[in-house]
């Protein structure tokens, strides 16, 4: 990966490199997420974002919509296919479109979720016609529609309570959940991925829970059972 966000499909000191396609970016992103959500490194988030933005610059397709499955830097084409079809592997564009829904969660930017909503108006004819053949596409449209649920942990990711606080809210199936630890480590770094978590502080220093869904939030806490019980009045869990 370059300073600049991008990506080499393949490299070689014998041949010239290969520009990046499109599933190198997506799926490299949605790696990225995936070990932000289970280490808190916000580094791995930071370089999903960037990811993201180098994508959105140099494959959307800026009049119909989606993304291309080549770069503007890559060679000029007759045609410039746009991939959707869920087969074995999933498609560029259903792979992007959940890591935009869920980067837009975790950093509170409208434009990315902009982006998404985008995405799917550009496909939402074909997907219609066949959505058997979209299966991760629509896994998406799911994430889409589902009121989010943004969690964030204030206090020390290798303390007792923190790592109980987290144990209890993955007893929880809440598809969708958006979980974000900050620290006194991490909260410089996190708060220029993701601003509005400036706001959020330990209690009486101990690790304190904030839960909120569509931006709304419920009062903090400091105790691990009473988490559980605000997840599941969110989502009447019985």
């Amino acid at each position: 990966m370059k300073e600049n966000g991008e990506l080499y499909h393949n490299y070689s000191s014998n041949k010239e490199p290969t520009i990046g396609f499109l599933d190198d970016y997506a799926f490299f992103t949605w790696g990225l997420i995936e070990l932000y959500e289970a280490t808190f490194e916000v580094t791995y988030l930071a370089k999903a974002l960037q990811l993201t933005d180098y994508m959105i610059e140099n494959f959307k397709d800026t009049e119909n919509g989606g993304f291309f499955h080549t770069s503007n830097k890559s060679e000029t084409l007759l045609f410039r296919k746009k991939e959707i079809y869920d087969g074995a592997i999933p498609s560029g564009n259903s792979v992007e479109l959940n890591n935009l829904l869920r980067l837009s969660n975790f950093t509170g930017n409208p434009q990315l979720n902009s982006e998404a909503i985008n995405t799917s108006n550009a496909f939402a004819s074909t997907v219609k016609a066949m959505p058997v053949g979209y299966t991760h596409f629509i896994a998406g449209l799911d994430l889409a529609f589902a009121p989010p649920v943004e969690i964030v942990i204030a206090g020390e990711l290798d303390s007792e309570d923190t790592q109980l606080m987290l144990n209890n809210i993955n007893r929880e199936f809440i598809p969708g959940k958006t979980v974000i630890v900050k620290s006194e480590k991490n909260e410089k770094e996190l708060e220029r991925v993701a601003p509005y978590t400036s706001i959020y502080k330990p209690q009486n220093q101990k690790t304190t829970a904030y839960v909120c869904q569509n931006h709304e939030c419920s009062l903090p806490t400091t105790n691990p059972q009473i988490i559980v019980e605000i997840l599941k009045k969110l989502h009447n869990i019985q």
